[in-house]
């Protein structure tokens, strides 16, 4: 029992140790063996259980989706599906506050992954999974409520994943861009049917008048 205990010790460090090590010196720029002295391991006992440290970015990737997933849970709780999709908001805000760095490694990751076909077909693989994932679990108040008149589980994954890295980026760049109930009022749009013209039978002259000047506009 105490060895499975270490090896749980050993894989939590190695974890902490790589996250820090990729926020500081990029992915590109480290080795498991940099992450297993700061690690305060033996670089074989880092190898036992990461082969590369692309198997530790995609771990940090599920650790920090289902970290998102479990605040956007607990924030929903009871109540009404406003009041829980305002809670959820603002949770998933304070992690894209708080988890800057991830989206750091991410981007960076999504760049590596853009020019090698092997690091882009398990970048899919990975997501694909999380997106599975995540509409599982959504679909407990996605179901049934205004938000499925419009919206699949799985369409509102896709969604939230996009809105939160696409968020954290911006945030990244200039914090006071992001407003911390931004997220709030784009899911309460969706929960009332703002955006869907098509389910609701309203327009959006403004959506509309923004796309005609863009057909307009010379080439």
């Amino acid at each position: 029992m105490r060895l499975r205990s270490q090896r749980g010790d050993i894989r939590a460090l190695v974890l902490d140790a790589a996250y820090r090590e990729f926020v500081e010196h990029g992915v590109a720029g480290t080795t498991l063996a940099a992450i297993a002295a700061r690690a305060g391991v033996r670089t074989g006992a880092a190898r036992a259980e990461f082969a590369t440290t692309d198997e530790i970015v995609l771990t940090l990737m599920r650790e920090q989706v289902v970290g998102y997933v479990d605040a956007a849970l607990v924030a929903f709780g009871d109540g009404t599906e406003t009041e829980g999709l305002a809670r959820m908001a603002e949770a998933l805000t304070a992690r894209v506050r708080s988890s800057a760095g991830w989206h750091q490694i991410l981007t960076e990751y999504y760049a590596l992954a853009h020019r090698d076909e092997q690091r882009a077909a398990a970048l899919r693989r990975e997501r694909a999974a999380l997106r599975e994932v995540v509409g599982r679990a959504l679909a407990v108040f996605v179901d049934g409520g205004r938000v499925g008149a419009l919206l699949t589980a799985d369409d509102m994954a896709v969604v939230l994943l996009a809105l939160t890295n696409g968020l954290s980026f911006e945030a990244g760049i200039d914090p006071d861009a992001v407003p911390a109930d931004l997220l709030s009022r784009v899911l309460m749009l969706g929960a009332d049917g703002v955006a869907s013209p098509a389910v609701t039978g309203a327009t959006v002259p403004a959506v509309t008048a923004v796309a005609a000047a863009a057909e307009a506009r010379p080439a």
